[in-house]
C-alpha cells in the first residue's frame, strides 16, 4: 500500500516520507486488510482489482464474511451474485483482465465471456478492444454471438470469423 504514494514524493523531490510498516511475521490476511482498507477510503477498485481482491479474500475468510462485510468495500453490493461474477473474472485471461482495469469491460459481460471456452474468447478481445460498446452492449453482444453459434451449431469464434462481422473492426 503507499506505491503511488512513494511515487508522488519522489516526483515532488521529497527525500524522505514518514512510513508505518507491519512486522515481517503480520499475517497475510492482515496485510490484504491493510491494502483494502487504505485503497477503500481513497479510491475505487476497477474490475481486475476487484476480482483479484475476492478471489484472495476468499483464501482467509468464508463466503458469507467476503459477501457481507468485504463486497461492500469494493463498492459491489454484498451479494453471493456478485460474489460468484467476481470469482468467474478472476479467471479470465490478462487482455480481458487489462480491459477490466481499464474500464473497458463490464463485470457482467465479463463472467458471461468467463464462461466461453477460451478460444471464443480470444476471438471476442479485437471487438472488446476496438468497438465503443456500452455495458449494456457488451452483454447483448456476447448473448447475440452465442445464440447465432447455438442456432447454427457452429462455436462463437467461428460465427466472430465471418467477413460480415468483422468488418466492423
Amino acid at each position: 500500500a503507499g506505491r503511488k504514494r512513494l511515487q508522488a514524493a519522489a516526483q515532488l523531490g521529497w527525500p524522505t516520507l514518514p512510513a508505518r510498516t507491519l512486522p515481517a511475521a503480520a499475517p497475510e490476511s492482515h496485510c490484504l486488510l491493510v491494502a483494502l482498507y487504505d485503497n477503500a477510503c481513497c479510491r475505487g477498485f476497477n474490475l481486475r482489482e476487484q476480482a483479484f481482491l475476492a478471489r484472495r479474500l476468499l483464501d482467509h475468510w468464508d463466503r458469507a464474511t467476503v459477501m457481507g462485510q468485504y463486497l461492500p468495500y469494493l463498492g459491489l453490493p454484498p451479494s453471493a451474485a456478485h460474489l460468484d461474477r467476481l470469482l468467474l473474472v478472476s479467471q479470465l485471461a490478462p487482455p480481458f483482465l487489462e480491459l477490466g482495469a481499464r474500464g473497458r469491460l463490464a463485470l457482467n459481460a465479463a463472467a458471461a465471456l468467463a464462461q466461453w471456452p477460451a478460444a471464443d474468447q480470444i476471438a471476442v478481445l479485437p471487438f472488446l478492444q476496438e468497438l465503443p460498446f456500452s455495458q449494456s452492449k457488451q452483454k447483448q453482444f456476447l448473448e447475440d454471438v452465442g445464440l447465432l453459434a447455438r442456432r447454427e451449431g457452429v462455436s462463437p469464434r467461428q460465427v466472430l470469423d465471418r467477413q460480415e462481422i468483422r468488418q466492423y473492426l
